[in-house]
């Protein structure tokens, strides 16, 4: 995690915005703890990766599921995708907090964790992603 980084996620942790500081604190992790995965994911791993792009196409603008992803969940079976489709629930979870987020004084951090949000995800699993490209169409705005 980057020192910018740090410091965004240590000043929502202060503020009284339902937990916010540590779903920002989620989101930083998943680049730290998948950056460089390969071909061969574990179930959790790529269950991260598949609800990171859900909840991006639910929260950033002009984003979309790619064949890749949509066919990324059929990799796995029994055990496996347990462990697949709770992880991708968790993460997913976690980005529909993001979208519904609420700060009654400032407005602006939920703001800029949506962006950060979409930035990550567009730069980890978008066409050119660092973690797991492929699995997020980008349109250009």
């Amino acid at each position: 995690m980057t020192t910018h980084k740090r410091q965004i996620a240590m000043y929502l942790l202060r503020t009284p915005a339902s937990g916010m500081g540590y779903l920002l604190v989620l989101f930083l992790g998943l680049t730290n703890a998948f950056a460089g995965a390969s071909s061969s994911l574990s179930p959790q791993e790529a269950g991260a990766r598949y609800g990171e792009a859900l909840g991006a196409i639910e929260v950033c603008d002009g984003t979309a599921l790619t064949d890749k992803a949509k066919n990324l969940k059929a990799s796995f079976a029994g055990a496996e995708l347990d462990r697949f489709t709770a992880q991708a629930a968790k993460i997913y979870s976690a980005w529909v907090t993001v979208k519904n987020c609420v700060h009654q004084n400032d407005p602006n951090p939920c703001r800029i964790i949506i962006q950060k949000s979409c930035l990550e995800a567009t730069s980890e699993i978008g066409p050119q992603g660092s973690a797991l490209p492929g699995l997020l169409d980008v349109q250009n705005r």
